[in-house]
């Protein structure tokens, strides 16, 4: 069995085990989570995966995780970000994501407050971390509305617009 949520572990994550773990959640039906191994499109390099977690339609929610193992704040990592968004929001049509974050995690929280991400709490000892010990993480969120009115999507949409020709998964 793929280990659980990978995102929560700082060690580095095989790409065979990430790929593993896809395809093993594609295998279900319905899936509880998207996810999708982001790779440098001249390169084919690895660079990180993003996931819909938590999927729950009848509320149009989901938790949406980013982790890049290299290539962080480089343009195919706004990118694909830039494209989790659009996706999530005007092709999925959900209406609120939520992003979980742990406290000494400064390069996220710092990021989601450029997006325009606003914390909404604070979770006690959510999460075990490596050696085992309780940590809290901090729950930011994110409606479509304020998504489609973001000045960070105006950036985005400038920085790196969305190709129409691009396959999309799904």
């Amino acid at each position: 069995m793929p280990a659980y949520r990978p995102w929560f572990r700082p060690e580095p994550q095989a790409v065979d085990l990430l790929v593993q773990r896809m395809e093993w959640l594609a295998s279900l039906e319905p899936a509880p989570e998207l996810e999708a191994l982001v790779v440098h499109r001249a390169t084919a390099t690895p660079l990180g995966f993003i996931c819909l977690a938590a999927l729950d339609t009848l509320n149009a929610k989901a938790e949406l995780a980013v982790a890049f193992f290299r290539g962080q704040g480089s343009r195919p990592a706004l990118e694909a970000v830039h494209w989790v968004l659009e996706t999530a929001f005007a092709r999925l049509q959900l209406y609120k994501l939520v992003f979980c974050v742990a406290p000494d995690n400064h390069q996220a929280h710092h990021f989601l407050k450029g997006l325009g991400v606003v914390c909404e709490a604070v979770l006690k000892d959510e999460v075990l971390d490596p050696r085992g010990h309780r940590v809290d993480l901090w729950r930011y969120a994110m409606t479509a509305p304020e998504w489609a009115t973001s000045p960070a999507r105006a950036r985005l949409q400038r920085l790196v617009p969305l190709r129409s020709d691009v396959e999309t998964a799904g």
